[in-house]
């Protein structure tokens, strides 16, 4: 990806990060609510799933309303897809994927169908056994609606509901 610099040279040198600091910056932490994106940390073990605020606004849940149960969450997502998206889940868990991703429809309170997507990595123990899932979750009504509105399609014609999103091909470990 190129976007060139700008229209001009670089105003001075390139910002780096503070000795010590992690590299990068973060970017999702700063900026991933305007994109209305944000990000999980679901303990398989406890049962508990860390929210950061950008993802409870894409559920459409306060702070103050979620109790750090992932099943708390299901009365957003409808219920047919709730039931396909616990058995993707599952099915990764199971079979021993370190990915899944899907698309699935929230009702927010606003009365509105929303497009969602997740994407989630699995880390296992040295046993296999999966214990953590780190994800994203983002608002995909725009990008949906955008690629329905270029098909010709809308969301009856089309078919509804949690649809997986494409593995990607798992990284060649760097010896």
């Amino acid at each position: 990806m190129s976007a060139g610099n700008g229209g001009g040279e670089a105003n001075g040198p390139v910002r780096r990060a503070p000795e010590g600091a992690p590299e990068g910056i973060p970017i999702l932490a700063a900026h991933g609510s305007a994109f209305r994106m944000g990000g999980f940390d679901w303990d398989l073990l406890a049962g508990t799933m860390e929210m950061d605020d950008a993802a409870l606004a894409v559920f459409d849940v306060g702070r103050e309303e979620y109790d750090g149960r992932p099943e708390s969450l299901n009365s957003r997502v409808l219920p047919d897809e709730a039931s396909r998206l616990d058995a993707l889940v599952a099915q990764a868990l199971k079979d021993g994927s370190d990915q899944y991703g899907a698309y699935f429809r929230i009702h927010r309170r606003d009365g509105v169908h929303q497009w969602t997507h997740t994407q989630g990595m699995v880390h296992r123990d040295a046993t296999g056994r999966p214990v953590r899932i780190i994800g994203v979750l983002r608002d995909a009504t725009h990008e949906l609606t955008e690629s329905a509105a270029r098909l010709g399609l809308d969301e009856d014609a089309a078919g509804a509901g949690v649809v997986e999103a494409p593995r990607p091909p798992s990284p060649t470990p760097v010896r």
